[in-house]
């Protein structure tokens, strides 16, 4: 998933400075420090999904890493064995995978590096946040919990116990050098027993021999038994990927009447053991495209009247963190004086011509998407379907 639009809310949101066009203090009104204390919460928000997707990738390229290396290690181990029965120049061979070896492991290390440094950089935001909102200190005591020193909560006083308090980013680089230290051992022992003659020496005859014996020969069984295991670790991974992978499960729509018109939202549950984070629901219509308005943001509007838009709170409408195993609804239409328009957080500013035309006309489909951190669903719908509920 881009980071631009977690950019976006830090840069033009969070870190705008308190003052004028001109450089000079403004006085800021309790309406202003409002917005920004909504501001601040939605890039605190945004800044513990990334926490979270960044400590997920990360355990991603490890897992996918660490079974690219056991396969490795197993054809190195497989090839330099006697059960090829066949002369091979031991150390050119050991040379080549364990080089490869060692290489795969220095990417290796680079990946969970870089993962890491984002994880405390995203942790460093959100301890930031959490100073300038104030009133609590999760990340902050957090903090002090991993480095091994007691913290009380409800009462109660939690510190990390001997090995415990070790990171798991550390035990992550202790696995990576077991693999490097057993591809040094392995080209080591090739060197130094590479003077040593082989114990199978062949010739053209031999070897003509030897394929036509190969099915027949437990080299052909083992071989087969190779090529098995990787392809069952190969599917494996595949497998745990989906397994993990967060689903959209369509349910249906609902018809919802509301004090200002009548809502046609969509229903759906996120399955699967990912979480994608902050995700967004965007509504395509006739050519045009606007985020959807989740249920769980509030309207862009100043005391819930109608007649005072919030054009700045409209952006804090476009995001919203999904869950595993739980229901959603979103509203995609709404009826209102006989007319069917979009609806969508600029839907509130249509009369001062904000967003797009939310008039739907005479289409009769539109394709709604949600994207998120390792979630793209999209789905045709027809206007009767929806307006059917």
């Amino acid at each position: 998933m881009s980071l631009s639009w977690v950019r976006r809310i830090l840069s033009q949101w969070l870190l705008a400075p308190p003052f004028g066009d001109h450089g000079f203090p403004t006085t800021r009104t309790q309406e202003t420090r409002a917005i920004d204390e909504e501001k601040l919460a939605v890039g605190y928000e945004a800044a513990v999904e990334m926490i979270n997707h960044q400590a997920a990738d990360n355990w991603s390229r490890f897992n996918a890493l660490l079974i690219s290396n056991s396969v490795l290690l197993a054809a190195v181990g497989f090839v330099l064995t006697e059960k090829l029965r066949i002369a091979v120049p031991v150390l050119p061979l050991a040379g080549i995978g364990c080089g490869f070896g060692l290489l795969l492991c220095i990417f290796w290390s680079l990946l969970i590096w870089r993962g890491d440094q984002y994880v405390k950089y995203w942790n460093a935001v959100a301890r930031e946040l959490e100073n300038r909102l104030g009133g609590f200190n999760l990340f902050r005591r957090g903090r002090r919990f991993g480095a091994g020193e007691a913290v009380e909560v409800d009462g109660e006083r939690l510190r990390k116990q001997c090995l415990v308090s070790v990171r798991s980013v550390t035990w992550m680089y202790l696995i990576i050098g077991l693999f490097a230290a057993v591809y040094v051992a392995i080209l080591a022992t090739a060197a130094a027993t590479s003077g040593e003659a082989p114990k199978h020496e062949v010739d053209a005859r031999q070897g003509l021999a030897w394929l036509a014996n190969l099915t027949q020969s437990s080299l052909w069984r083992e071989g087969i038994g190779f090529v098995a295991g990787f392809a069952a670790s190969i599917l494996s991974v595949v497998l745990i990927d989906w397994i993990r992978r967060p689903r959209v499960s369509f349910i249906g729509f609902e018809r919802v009447p509301v004090n200002f018109g009548v809502l046609h939202k969509i229903q759906f549950r996120l399955r699967g053991r990912a979480s994608p984070g902050l995700c967004r629901f965007d509504i395509h219509w006739d050519g045009r495209q606007v985020p959807a308005k989740w249920d769980e943001a509030p309207n862009p509007l100043e005391a819930d009247d109608l007649n005072q838009f919030r054009p700045e709170l409209v952006p804090a409408t476009f995001y919203q963190p999904l869950f595993q195993r739980r229901d959603y609804a979103v509203p995609i239409l709404i009826e209102r004086n006989g007319q069917l328009e979009v609806f969508s957080g600029w839907w509130f500013g249509r009369g001062r011509g904000y967003g797009p035309n939310p008039d739907l006309g005479g289409v009769e489909e539109i394709r709604l998407a949600l994207n998120g951190a390792g979630l793209h669903w999209s789905r045709q719908c027809r206007v009767a379907e929806i307006l059917g509920g």
